[in-house]
């Protein structure tokens, strides 16, 4: 029986797709990073919602999506030595911002997912892309329980995981899991921090 603190989690499938776009878009909205990327708060929305159905693909393909029972979080997982996007969606990809944010800021957005993947380190680990829980639930530690229950899966795995925390606010929730700053940097000249980091099996940094 699941505590009542923590709420039921399972595997998405291809079922939940919408829904989990639908809480990725609105999770983050206002996040540091992803609201420079895509700067229009009228269009944003509707940016999102393609640009996590990009990743959500992926993610289906490479990876593991989990959330919570009524899709109140998601949380897209990939493994040691995998990939973020397939090769069709890298493909596909600079296409797609072009069309939605145009081709100057494309380069920029680009240059900085470039610095993402300078960051990760090379030794193996479950790599959180994505953690977010739509704002209608936010507030009541869906997104850490959440994480709290995946975290305890690799924990028995003996695997170490990483993460970037693109908004300062959610560091000291990532510390209380047992996740320790590597590094930060600018994605862009002048432009929002992203911190990275990491956590051992068990949570002692």
């Amino acid at each position: 029986m699941t505590p009542s603190h923590e709420p039921a989690i399972r595997r998405a499938t291809g079922a939940d797709a919408e829904a989990v776009v639908a809480v990725l878009s609105a999770a983050f909205d206002r996040d540091p990073v992803w609201s420079w990327a895509f700067p229009d708060d009228d269009l944003r929305h509707e940016h999102f919602t393609r640009l996590f159905g990009v990743v959500l693909h992926s993610a289906f393909e490479l990876g593991q999506v989990w959330v919570t029972r009524g899709v109140e979080v998601a949380a897209l997982w990939f493994p040691p030595g995998s990939a973020e996007l397939t090769d069709a969606d890298v493909a596909a990809l600079p296409g797609l911002l072009e069309e939605l944010i145009g081709p100057d800021h494309t380069l920029l957005v680009l240059n900085a997912w470039d610095r993402f993947d300078a960051h990760r380190p090379t030794t193996d680990h479950w790599y959180l892309d994505f953690l977010g829980t739509h704002p209608d639930h936010a507030g009541r530690g869906l997104g850490m329980s959440l994480l709290a229950s995946v975290l305890a899966r690799f924990d028995t795995a003996g695997t170490p995981s990483y993460l970037e925390s693109t908004n300062p606010a959610n560091d000291g929730r990532y510390a209380r899991l047992g996740y320790r700053p590597r590094d930060s940097f600018e994605i862009v000249a002048g432009g929002p921090v992203a911190t990275t980091m990491w956590r051992e099996p068990g949570g002692s940094g």
